[in-house]
């Protein structure tokens, strides 16, 4: 639910509703419930680039995660239980009293459904609780510019929906970061100077702030802030690198290792990463490599001021990653030891943009669901990153989303398994200090299972066609407008089934599509018994009859005991189940 941000009290009120795979409500089953708290990490998939937060008091405050890392602590705010009602929804309103957070909160809402015969699923969802009603958002271009270089910072204002709004009057600062240096120390911060103060509005289309320039080569921040019309302040900031003849302190290390930065976080083939050694070495030479699984590619330049930067083309060979290494030597500049020659490595991880190495895989059938032994016809569709018809050749598989839910089964993405980065496969050491290793980056698969059946009976005709799998075919190819069509028999499980193709070119492209259907019947029985006894035991069996018409039925329902145990009661019991109902 909406609610109100100036409100100290918050009703968090949302629906929980529970249906089995085939089709029915979950009528009268038990709902636990959770919600939880943490605090939310602005994020606007449309705005990728632009930052919404005060990442330099973040850091400042010593939140290095804050940029990439989501925020994993989280405190409770209230659970409970209550009963689904005959259609298989629960309402449900929390109250959250906490009065003293502050700033955007992400909401975790958590429910876990049971049915009559204890079978459980669980549930979450994230929703956002935003303590202002605009968001601004600082996009400077690179994180590297250049001295005596206008350039532009991108501004937007938006709602908390993700809309665009006009602000009309913000400030853009641009604050140089000055240093305090010992002889034998490490640099560390003094202050932040303005070098620039610039009125913005911010109309509903964004507003580019121009012709910003600064003299000297080092770190700025920049800051862009505006009242956010409840009585608060909304602030977005970010740190830019300037390049340039003279020098420059960077990040204050002294040390033997070097940080490296990056004017961007990704590039694509044919763009320019410039980058951006921190030492404060003058006239230093610099060694440039490559690096993967060996050294790619290598070059030496002479850096003649500390605020230059190094110039790397990216190639379409660099994907998904390429390692680049610097060191940087400089020779005896003076007597003594602050003047004996000096050395600094450093290593960035650049990452290039596979996107255009993705086909887009859609899967559709003709009918969302399906009688047990009906024909089934489904259609895949593959294309490129542009939109056009691709000839490929694809694994298809139908299988029991029941078997698959158990399993936490995902259909396959191949891309990142054929494009995963690259660990680093090269040491570099020096005989002037000792050998610095830098740990490989590391990725994880998810553990992948599988499951098994799942089945009953029917009326009239005995079902015993059940499959985890109702159609495999490992090698299908599409014809020349990337389509292909198959069709197979839906077996027997009372159920839903998930059509999943996973795609190849016979070039180096890849992608992954997928649709659920379902296979119900008219009357469904559903056994409610427990998974052993022993000798003296006594039980009630139970039966769930789904009515899937619109119409009410009058259903019998006749047990058969044989073996040990003995039925008492009548074998035979008449069930008046409503239409679209349960009983």
């Amino acid at each position: 639910d909406r609610h109100l941000p100036e409100l100290r009290v918050y009703n968090i009120g949302f629906r929980v509703a529970a249906d089995y795979l085939y089709g029915a409500p979950l009528k009268n089953g038990k709902v636990k419930w959770n919600v939880r708290r943490r605090e939310h990490q602005p994020d606007f998939p449309d705005y990728p680039q632009y930052v919404f937060q005060d990442f330099v008091k973040l850091w400042d405050e010593g939140n290095y995660w804050s940029r990439t890392e989501e925020r994993s602590f989280s405190s409770l705010v209230q659970d409970g239980e209550r009963d689904l009602d005959d259609k298989g929804h629960a309402r449900i309103v929390a109250k959250d009293e906490d009065k003293d957070e502050a700033g955007p909160q992400d909401l975790l809402i958590e429910a876990t459904v049971t049915d009559s015969r204890g079978e459980g699923v669980t549930a979450s969802k994230a929703i956002v609780m935003h303590r202002s009603s605009v968001y601004l958002g600082l996009h400077p271009g690179e994180f590297v510019q250049a001295t005596n270089a206008p350039f532009n910072v991108q501004a937007i204002a938006l709602s908390p929906d993700g809309k665009r709004k006009m602000v009309g009057d913000a400030e853009l600062t641009v604050s140089y970061v000055r240093w305090d240096c010992e002889d034998f120390g490490p640099c560390k911060r003094n202050k932040e100077e303005p070098v620039i103060r610039r009125q913005v509005s911010i109309p509903e289309t964004g507003a580019a702030v121009e012709k910003l320039e600064v003299k000297l080569p080092g770190v700025y921040q920049l800051r862009l802030s505006a009242k956010d019309g409840r009585g608060g302040t909304a602030v977005a900031s970010d740190t830019i690198y300037v390049i340039g003849k003279g020098e420059a302190f960077w990040s204050g290390n002294e040390g033997e290792r070097m940080t490296v930065v990056a004017s961007k976080p990704k590039y694509k083939t044919g763009e320019v990463a410039k980058l951006i050694p921190q030492a404060n070495l003058p006239g230093a030479l610099s060694l440039v490599t490559l690096e993967r699984d060996g050294v790619m590619q290598y070059k030496v330049k002479r850096l003649e001021t500390s605020g230059e930067a190094l110039e790397i083309p990216v190639e379409a060979r660099y994907a998904p990653n390429v390692y680049v290494a610097v060191a940087l030597v400089r020779g005896r500049t003076g007597p003594g030891e602050k003047g004996q020659p000096t050395f600094r490595a450093g290593l960035v991880n650049l990452d290039v943009d596979t996107g255009d190495r993705r086909l887009r895989v859609s899967v559709d059938t003709d009918s969302p669901s399906y009688r047990p032994g009906d024909p089934v016809t489904a259609t895949v569709k593959v294309e490129n990153s542009d939109g056009k018809p691709v000839k490929a050749e694809m694994a298809l598989a139908v299988a029991d989303e029941g078997v698959l839910q158990i399993a936490g089964y995902k259909t396959p993405d191949p891309l990142p398994k054929f494009y995963a980065p690259y660990g680093l496969g090269v040491e570099s050491s020096t005989t002037w200090n000792r050998l610095a290793k830098v740990l490989s980056p590391s990725d994880t698969d998810p553990d992948e299972g599988e499951g098994g059946d799942a089945g009953g009976e029917e009326a009239g005709r005995v079902r015993n066609r059940f499959m985890a799998t109702a159609y495999w075919n490992p090698a299908l190819v599409t014809g020349a407008d990337g389509t292909a069509k198959v069709t197979f028999t839906a077996p027997d499980n009372l159920t839903a089934f998930r059509v999943m193709a996973v795609a190849a070119d016979t070039g180096e492209r890849f992608g992954s599509g997928e649709k659920r259907f379902a296979i119900n019947k008219p009357l469904q029985a559903m056994p409610a018994l427990p998974r052993f006894l022993t000798i003296g035991d006594a039980l009630a069996a139970k039966v769930m009859i789904h009515n899937n018409t619109k119409d009410p039925v009058k259903a019998t329902v006749t047990a058969l005991v044989e073996g040990a145990a003995k039925l008492t009661g009548e074998p035979s019991q008449p069930v008046d189940v409503p239409a679209g109902g349960a009983k």
